[in-house]
């Protein structure tokens, strides 16, 4: 019994003796017994009270750990993000001002940050009756995006959008055939549906902005008795998330 005891205790005090060492970015280094490590952060306690409160730190200003068993796990990466991806983004698509347009869209990650849901709206604030032919003047679609590397500071997308809208489809109706001449050119507001394979770039700034482009190559149909027809879709995007 007694060297039972004395065993229990040697190795209650070994327990107490082990550490780990914490290296932060800045090369201060703490004494300390890691807890528990999650995706973004690493709780610990003090060396010197482990019986006190535990601390919890994110893993973006920490080096390494060096575990007491001699272990040694770093957190230099700079291809991962030093903060945890907000996975709802609202996106203002300031390339649109180009065709006169005001547009933005939801994006919503799943999957950890490995598939987006995109929703886009888009108006014209040009007028109305003006002769550019076949422009949006506004549509929605649903944009299925996949990010193959996750969410990283440059990270790339891939996926399959589409755009349901009104566009301004001018024609001549009258078409006098003694002079082989076409008179009164009138505007009529048509549907429009297009489907794209779209490729995107994404650059995380800070954990609650970034920026993007996009550019999508598909088909678009217009009503009436024309084919469908190639057509292309870009955004330059400043995006919020949360």
């Amino acid at each position: 019994m007694k060297y039972s005891f004395l065993a229990f205790t040697f190795l209650i005090v070994s327990m107490s003796n082990a550490q780990d060492k914490l290296t932060f970015k800045t090369d201060e280094v703490i004494q300390a017994k890691i807890i528990r490590i999650t995706k973004f952060k690493i709780t610990y306690k003090k060396h010197s009270n482990v019986a006190g409160p535990e601390y919890e730190v994110d893993k973006k200003i920490v080096k390494t750990i060096a575990f007491e068993n001699g272990d040694v796990e770093s957190f230099v990466n700079s291809n991962s993000l030093p903060f945890e991806v907000k996975k709802s983004i609202i996106s203002f698509n300031y390339g649109d001002f180009l065709a006169n347009r005001f547009s933005f869209s939801y994006e919503r990650l799943l999957n950890d940050g490995k598939l987006g849901i995109k929703i886009p709206f888009g108006v014209s604030y040009d007028n109305p009756e003006s002769y550019n032919n076949n422009r949006m003047l506004y549509y929605s679609g649903l944009d299925l995006k996949f990010y193959p590397l996750g969410q990283r500071r440059l990270t790339y997308s891939v996926g399959f959008g589409s755009r349901v809208g009104v566009v301004n489809d001018y024609y001549y109706p009258y078409y006098d055939p003694y002079y082989d001449y076409y008179y009164y050119p009138e505007i009529k507001k048509r549907l429009a549906a297009g489907f794209y394979m779209n490729n995107g770039l994404t650059l995380h700034i800070v954990e609650n902005m970034s920026i993007s482009g996009m550019f999508g190559l598909g088909l678009r149909d217009i009503e009436g008795p024309n084919w469908a027809q190639f057509s292309a879709v870009g955004e330059l995007n400043v995006s919020v998330r949360f």
